[in-house]
């Protein structure tokens, strides 16, 4: 496997903020700093996209979009807690 790539799998494990959405008010994503990188990755339309195998595509978009669905649950948490907090439940 691509080193760059194990950096990476590794770097989502120890920091996954780096990697996940973040909501603000109008639950929009927030712009991260592997944006770039993860761009080479998750796009296939890509120019370096070729130069990874696909076992290494695959590892990435796995960790990449779990990390996506657990901040998306948690904002819808945090939202739910906010509104039943806010009523009086």
């Amino acid at each position: 496997m691509n080193r760059g790539v194990e950096i990476l799998l590794s770097r989502m494990d120890s920091h996954p903020q780096e990697f996940s959405m973040e909501f603000n008010a109008r639950a929009h994503t927030k712009v991260y700093k592997w944006g770039p990188v993860l761009s080479v990755l998750l796009n296939d339309t890509h120019p370096a996209f070729k130069s990874f195998t696909a076992e290494e595509v695959q590892a990435i978009r796995d960790k990449y979009y779990s990390l996506q669905a657990k901040a998306f649950s948690e904002h819808v948490m945090k939202t739910l807690l906010k509104i039943e907090g806010s009523d009086g439940h």
